[in-house]
């Protein structure tokens, strides 16, 4: 059977990588290397694609392209198993394992009520900390090492986005409508909004009044309505698969787009979120634990200069 071919283009938007990076790659380490598609644009088969996933990843854990690109297969599935080691904190638990069965089985209503039955017995909060978050990041790694395909990723996408829209609905509080303001988003750059929808189910925990916008809201627009909706926070969400380098220039260029007294709040991946941190970021968060305290402190915070004016 003959490995499809995918354009340049088509690969740059599946990997994130730039088609001009493609280009100084093969000049400059060998590969990748193209064949010439319809129209003689640049195309790359399967086997190609699948090790140009890997070495995004490995460049986003942070690597450099002169360690990865010119490596072989076997050797860029060693170091992305290498990478995933430390912290151990994406190691597949007892309980993830059978409900990553489900998903490899394709049996969707299993894995709902699988997932569901977590969010009813332990809180979703804990659902999404323990479970979905861990299994999240394991189906990521699937994805990218080759393992899972694509539209088994989307189908576990789909069947979490269920679980977290039906087990936000049954928040007592999530209707409540309280301080903190929360405007959530991706940057123009992030596609996946996974990690957003577990972080607005989070502030919904909390009754905080909250706006989604999905992902990919461009810098200037994500301001304008942060100041428009008259927003306490702005809370972004970044996935393994973001570049930290661009990251960090778009949180530094909203940063520079937003009154000050606007806060922005970061989660997601850790190699990000280390980058993030440096634009004047107010708060950023690996655990879904923390978001809770970080809501809780600010209320503290906010009360607190009311007391003082009272006294």
């Amino acid at each position: 059977m003959t490995d499809q071919v995918h354009t340049i283009a088509e690969v740059a938007l599946d990997t994130g990588i730039q088609k001009d990076t493609l280009r100084v790659w093969e000049r400059r380490y060998g590969f990748p290397v193209p064949v010439r598609g319809a129209g003689e644009e640049r195309a790359y088969d399967d086997a190609q694609l699948t090790r140009l996933r890997l070495i995004k990843r490995l460049l986003d854990s942070g690597m450099r392209a002169g360690q990865v690109v010119a490596q072989p297969l076997e050797a860029l599935n060693s170091l992305v198993l290498a990478a995933c080691q430390p912290g151990a904190a994406h190691a597949v638990s007892v309980t993830v394992e059978p409900l990553l069965m489900l998903l490899l089985q394709h049996q969707r209503k299993n894995l709902h009520d699988s997932l569901m039955l977590h969010v009813e017995t332990s809180g979703l909060g804990q659902a999404i900390e323990s479970i979905i978050s861990p299994m999240a990041a394991r189906v990521g790694e699937l994805w990218m090492r080759g393992e899972l395909a694509l539209y088994e990723e989307h189908l576990f996408t789909s069947v979490v986005q269920g679980v977290l829209l039906q087990g936000m609905a049954q928040l007592p509080l999530q209707g409540a409508g309280e301080s903190p303001k929360v405007v959530l988003t991706t940057l123009n750059h992030e596609p996946h909004a996974l990690g957003l929808l577990m972080a607005e189910c989070m502030f919904a925990q909390m009754g905080c009044d909250r706006i989604s916008l999905g992902p990919r809201t461009p810098a200037v627009d994500l301001a304008q309505a942060a100041r428009v909706m008259q927003a306490d926070i702005v809370a972004l969400s970044f996935s393994s698969h973001t570049s930290p380098k661009a990251a960090l220039l778009g949180v530094t260029h909203l940063r520079d787009l937003l009154p000050s007294h606007i806060a922005i709040w970061a989660g997601g991946s850790a190699s990000t979120l280390s980058q993030v941190k440096r634009a004047n970021v107010a708060r950023v968060f690996g655990v879904a634990q923390e978001l809770l305290d970080a809501v809780t402190q600010w209320r503290l915070d906010a009360v607190q200069p009311q007391d003082r004016v009272k006294r």
